[in-house]
């Protein structure tokens, strides 16, 4: 998306990625690194994908490549995709807040997560720097 602007470094930023369900396979989107992977299920999109953007990162950092590697955003229609899963997230949250009984949800076929700059690891699907 060409009217994005980000300001990530080698010190500090924010770092998105995105799981998708496309056809038989599971994709993996780091938004701001404009990285890709696919793989045969979700969790090994999500194992993948965070794995490759530390990898990225990593590379970067200690080659001291430029820090232009970290804000290349993808591709259009993942951006997209990302504001349409929040926007399901913020409908579905609403809708419980406001039912008296939890509504049965199908399952989850898409995710996002992300981390900040630098790298720590936690529990919630995201990672930050360190």
């Amino acid at each position: 998306m060409n009217n994005l602007i980000f300001n990530n470094t080698f010190e500090k930023g924010r770092v998105t990625y995105l799981i998708l369900k496309e056809r038989d396979n599971y994709v993996g989107v780091c938004l701001e690194f404009d990285l890709v992977v696919s793989e045969k299920t979700f969790e090994e999109a999500k194992e993948s994908i965070v794995d490759y953007a530390r990898l990225w990162l990593k590379n970067a950092a200690k080659n001291h490549l430029s820090e232009e590697l970290l804000n290349r955003p993808a591709e259009k229609k993942y951006w997209e995709a990302y504001k349409e899963i929040l926007t399901a997230e913020e409908k579905k949250t609403q809708a419980e807040l406001g039912a008296k009984t939890q509504p049965k949800v199908a399952p989850n076929h898409s995710s996002t997560g992300s981390f900040q700059l630098p790298y720590i690891n936690n529990n919630h699907g995201s990672f930050a720097f360190a």
